[in-house]
């Protein structure tokens, strides 16, 4: 699952940054989650962050600093075009695991009654 992560530098004592699956630089989070550059750096700024032009970061001098900042990018993520947050089921997922393996091989799954819940939530 995709998440937004703080990280401590180990460039930087006592600094921390946000990671969003590999990605820390505004462009590359904002491609990723479909949010604003515009939004994630006032989001940052607002939160404390100091932009390091030198590394494309922008650096917390604490980590609860972050996380503030992490909380509010968070339930824009929700709302972006991007992303769909939906729950299933361990029967679900080993369903969908045992296609994905089993991807090229035609073997068709009986159970209709998961492979009907699994499409129901994915058109939610």
């Amino acid at each position: 699952m995709k998440k937004f992560m703080i990280r401590q530098s180990a460039l930087a004592e006592n600094q921390y940054y946000i990671d969003f699956s590999g990605e820390y630089t505004v462009p590359d989070i904002g491609r990723i989650t479909g949010i604003t550059e515009n939004f994630i750096h006032k989001t940052y700024e607002d939160a404390g962050g100091v932009y390091n032009s030198e590394r494309k970061v922008y650096y917390f001098s604490s980590y609860d600093l972050a996380v503030a900042a992490t909380t509010i990018l968070g339930e824009n993520l929700k709302h972006s075009k991007m992303v769909k947050t939906i729950e299933l089921t361990e029967e679900e997922i080993e369903y969908i695991r045992k296609a994905l393996i089993n991807q090229d091989s035609n073997i068709i799954f009986k159970n209709n009654r998961i492979k009907t819940t699994i499409f129901n939530k994915l058109n939610m």
